[in-house]
């Protein structure tokens, strides 16, 4: 009890005393249905054009050399989100383990696990969150493109909230193994 009310007892304070000098107070004990679709996060499912409908393309200018690889990359990206949706994409998942022993001895033990790939694992690595938040992000996530043909995964960063797809990629099922790949065996928030 004393972790969970009493030491966060001054910032409920603070909120409530906010929210009464607004007037919110009174209407959210008034409609506590709606005080909870702005405070709680929703139970929808991710789908996959809900995320689609997320993010912002940044195309390379019309008619570059650059634009009809980034593109298909996006189309291969939108393909994979589907796939996710209807539960196609599949993964190995390696778990590591450290084993102690008694002799103080430290062994390494590696654990593979089937693992299906989830909507909410995508968002997470983009933006660090596995569900759009009630009202929404601070700004629309981002597609980015990299164009070096050494790079073959994807790369996030959480504050800015962008993807990078690599445009090295021709083929779709080459594509989906690679983000697979990436986004599986990333550490990603809350798996440290």
């Amino acid at each position: 009890m004393h972790h969970t009310i009493l030491s966060s007892k001054g910032q409920i304070d603070q909120l409530m005393e906010g929210l009464n000098e607004h007037g919110l107070l009174s209407l959210m004990r008034k409609y506590p249905e709606c005080a909870q679709l702005m405070l709680l996060n929703g139970t929808e499912t991710l789908t996959a054009q809900a995320m689609i409908d997320l993010f912002n393309v940044e195309y390379s200018s019309c008619g570059s050399n650059n634009r009809q690889k980034e593109e298909a990359s996006t189309i291969m990206f939108y393909d994979y989100l589907q796939d996710i949706e209807g539960r196609k994409i599949i993964y190995l998942r390696i778990v590591l383990m450290y084993l102690n022993c008694t002799d103080g001895n430290v062994f390494l033990s590696t654990e593979p696990k089937t693992v299906k790939m989830a909507m909410q694992t995508v968002l997470q690595f983009i933006t660090g969150s596995s569900c759009i938040p009630p009202l929404g992000f601070d700004s629309s996530p981002t597609i980015n493109f990299c164009h070096d043909p050494a790079v073959t995964l994807p790369m996030s960063n959480t504050c800015s909230l962008s993807i990078t797809l690599p445009t090295a990629i021709v083929n779709a099922e080459t594509f989906s193994s690679r983000m697979t790949f990436g986004i599986g065996n990333s550490l990603g928030f809350g798996h440290i």
